[in-house]
């Protein structure tokens, strides 16, 4: 019934344009499918670079950490030894 209403010319026109846009679908997926593999090698190295950030950042922090607890013992034997000299107890 279908095949009545369109010529045989016709149909293979139809049949050579839906073959067309099949090709371009498979082209389009493929295509896709490759973006979709160099998003998730980028987001790999993204978390290798957190994760790498994260350890100098926790490192600056110990770092600093020492630093500031060491500059903290100097100030309170300084105040104790002022007071100490000040007959403050």
């Amino acid at each position: 019934m279908f095949r009545s209403y369109f010529t045989t010319l016709q149909l293979g026109k139809m049949i050579e344009v839906g073959l067309a846009m099949i090709q371009e679908l498979r082209a389009f997926r493929e295509e896709s499918k490759q973006n979709q593999q160099t998003m998730i090698r980028n987001q790999g190295i993204m978390v290798q670079k957190q994760d790498e950030t994260l350890k100098e950042i926790k490192g600056v922090r110990r770092d600093l950490k020492s630093i500031l607890d060491e500059r903290l013992a100097t100030l309170e034997r300084d105040v104790a030894l002022i007071k100490e000299r000040l007959g403050i107890k």
